[in-house]
This record gives structure tokens, sequence and C-alpha cells, in this order.
């Protein structure tokens, strides 16, 4: 039979192996379809003026349209270059002004006033992400056995509040070592406990407790 080390430590290696394959997956479906940008024409203040649109298979992308042909070209060549799970705006950002900026599920990655910068930064990111799932498992892995060993001192600890206390044991153990020592015993003494103090510890509190009283002479 394997050793539980051993047997961890090939679980963990199963978990990164399953996080790196997931991070491939992840970039072989990235999408290969086309982003372009047309020109139209729209109505400002009763006068026309051209306006940059990106489309994707032809489509317009929603949100994404600027007065700023470069700009469209730029958020054009980001989205073709970084997975769909990646979101692409032109945001101004405080006293940074107008930046590129990158996020995924609502989390911010990346802002840059260079598109191709951003696009490293965030397939840097990608390429992380097999490390981080890694942390992750191994994080949840370790707080699942912290919550385990928890448990088990929890439960062990409610079984060892059912036995006597260790000053019940003592006391018991005192009262036992003066009987002995008495000429005349107690002819009281009703219950024929244990005498040893393995055999006491293994008392429930309340047998412990009637034990007490017998030997004490309290019925």
């Amino acid at each position: 039979m394997q050793d539980i080390s051993t047997l961890q430590a090939e679980r963990q290696q199963l978990v990164t192996r399953v996080a790196e394959i997931d991070a491939l997956i992840e970039a072989a479906s990235f999408s290969s379809t086309e982003y372009a940008v047309i020109e139209h024409t729209v109505t400002e203040f009763g006068s026309e003026r051209s306006a940059w649109r990106v489309t994707h298979n032809g489509v317009p992308v929603t949100g994404h349209e600027y007065r700023d042909r470069q700009i469209a070209e730029d958020i054009a060549t980001g989205l073709a270059a970084i997975p769909d799970d990646y979101s692409l705006t032109y945001e101004q950002i405080g006293r940074l002004g107008w930046r590129y900026l990158v996020r995924r599920n609502g989390r911010r990655i990346t802002d840059s006033a260079d598109i191709q910068r951003v696009i490293t930064l965030v397939l840097e990111d990608v390429a992380d992400r097999p490390r981080r799932a890694a942390l992750a498992a191994e994080r949840k892995a370790e707080a699942e056995a912290q919550a385990a060993a928890e448990k088990q001192a929890a439960a062990e600890a409610a079984e060892r509040a059912k036995y006597a206390t260790p000053r019940q044991v003592d006391f018991i153990l005192t009262l036992l070592a003066e009987r002995e020592f008495r000429a005349f015993p107690d002819p009281g003494f009703i219950i024929d406990g244990p005498t040893e103090r393995a055999a006491i510890e293994k008392l429930t509190k309340e047998q412990a407790s009637a034990y007490i009283s017998s030997l004490k002479g309290d019925y």
C-alpha cells in the first residue's frame, strides 16, 4: 500500500498537469476569425462626420466605435491577439489620460497607451495561468486539509469531553488511596469501580461523579 504522502504528491502533480492542459485548451481556442475596421458616416449636432467601427467577421462589435481610425485599428489588433475572455476598451483613466484597458472576469489586468505593450502583457498573463491555477489548487487543497483536521480535532475533543476530567481522575485516585490506608474502610462504599488510572479515565463524567460520591459516602 502506498504511503499517504506519496499519494498526495502524485495528486498535486495531477492537479498541476490538469491546470496546464486547461490553459493549453484555452490558448488553442483563441478566436481565429478576423477583426477589421470600417468607416461609416454619423450625424452629430446637425452635421455629418466619419466614424470608425470595429467589426468581427463583418458584424459590428458592440461598444467599439471611434472618432479616430488609429484607435479603432489598435482595438481591432488587440481583440484579434488576445483571448475572447479578456475585454479590451479605450478609456480615460484619471491623470494617466486615455489608455487601452484590459479586464478579465471584471478584474483589471493591465492598461497602457501602447496597444502592443497591452497585447504582450495579456499574453504573459495567459502564460502564467497554469502557475496561478496550480497555486490556487494547492491553496484549496491545503484549506480542505486544514478544515478536515479541525473537524477531526473537534470530533476528538467532543469525544474526550464525554469522559472523566483529569481533576475527577486525580480525585478518585486520591480517595482510593485514602480508603486503602484507613484502618476501617467506610462500609458505605457501594460502587465496585476501577482502581487504575487508565481504567478510571475511561469512565464517563457521570460515572466518575457517581464513583466519587460513593467513595466519599455521599449517597
